[in-house]
């Protein structure tokens, strides 16, 4: 395959014409899943507020309301199911809380962080057994670390600290075979230091940390996905001494690749977001400017195609959220900033081929 290492001069053709599902003011995280059913949903945050909207028969619904909140999460499990998890300072510091849309209707949220310190950038996941568990950023020490919860019940959590996990903004998925995968970051997100570290759940036991980035440059941002055959993929921003680049690497629990670039430089912007087809194709998508740039690979391959633009717009982008549904097309949204707080939350699709 050609090297990815240099950027589309026009629009990929493979890519729908971008539209716009909503405007407002402090738009921020967006968030976009598929259900086994291929129906899509979006959340977002919108001035503090959680905004949900879903895509029926090819149509976008107007986007609604769904409670106070910030940096929310959404997932389905494989009843059709949605959960949302979210954060808010309800009673004077931040907590995580989960939701379940049943199809008709969203349930109560349910405190799942109940510590004394803020709780911040929540991660939903669903097992194919049914386990949920939750994974965020914790403050209770008085330094950022990385805390997991499971739900015992449907009013009862557990959640205890991941051993040995300061850091922050923490990613993570579930294979095949029930483990829990979790990679974060342990400097801050304007990349003057840090790296990005891993960590496995299995049988009961975290598995000792491991360095997934270089180590050569600060690295932050981590998105986090497992193909079909089990093996975990990670991808993250990192600052190189001229400018930024898209990293990647691949692993098991005791064994990674070396991280190796799949982007060209970049201005300083947002963080990736990855997804995983069924098949096992992978896919990758970064803003540059006011380009949204995507890359694929297909499965085993340590290769990657050359970069697509994907979507062009007046302004800055942000972080874009990517999924992948039954039939292997690739959906993304992200939000594009534009002066005085103003946002709009756009979307476009890529076919499978």
């Amino acid at each position: 395959m050609a090297s990815p290492k240099a950027h589309p001069t026009q629009l990929s053709p493979a890519w729908t014409a971008a539209s716009t599902l909503s405007q407002g003011q402090r738009l921020r995280h967006p968030i976009l899943t598929v259900t086994p059913s291929d129906q899509q949903s979006a959340a977002w945050e919108a001035d503090k507020s959680i905004l949900v909207s879903h895509c029926l028969d090819g149509i976008w619904q107007p986007p609604v309301r769904l409670i106070g909140g910030v940096q929310p999460v959404i997932t389905s499990a494989e009843d059709g199911a949605l959960y949302l998890t979210f954060a808010n300072n309800y009673s004077g510091r931040y907590e995580i809380y989960v939701t379940i849309w049943d199809g008709s209707r969203w349930s109560l949220p349910v405190n799942v962080s109940y510590t004394s310190g803020d709780s911040l950038q929540p991660v939903v996941l669903v097992g194919a057994n049914g386990v949920l568990h939750a994974v965020w950023e914790d403050r209770t020490p008085g330094y950022p670390i990385i805390y997991h919860a499971w739900r015992r019940s449907d009013w009862r959590w557990e959640s205890r600290p991941i051993p040995n996990s300061a850091g922050r903004r923490p990613a993570a998925c579930l294979d095949l075979n029930g483990r829990l995968h979790v990679a974060f970051q342990t400097g801050e997100d304007s990349l003057t230091s840090g790296d990005i570290l891993y960590t496995c759940l299995q049988d009961g036991n975290w598995s000792p940390l491991q360095l997934v980035s270089s180590g050569a440059y600060p690295a932050a941002g981590a998105a986090m996905a497992a193909d079909p055959s089990g093996m975990v993929h990670v991808v993250w921003r990192e600052r190189r001494q001229e400018a930024d680049v898209i990293a990647y690497a691949s692993g098991r629990p005791s064994v990674w690749s070396t991280a190796q670039t799949i982007s060209p430089l970049l201005d300083r912007g947002a963080f990736p977001d990855l997804a995983v087809a069924g098949d096992g194709r992978l896919h990758a998508a970064w803003d540059h400017t006011e380009v949204l740039e995507h890359v694929q690979t297909a499965a085993g391959q340590s290769n990657w195609m050359p970069v697509e633009m994907a979507a062009a717009e007046f302004y800055r982008l942000g972080r874009p959220s990517l999924v992948v549904d039954g039939a292997g097309h690739l959906h993304s949204i992200w939000i594009v900033q534009k002066p005085e707080g103003q946002g709009e939350l756009r979307y476009s699709a890529r076919k499978a081929v």
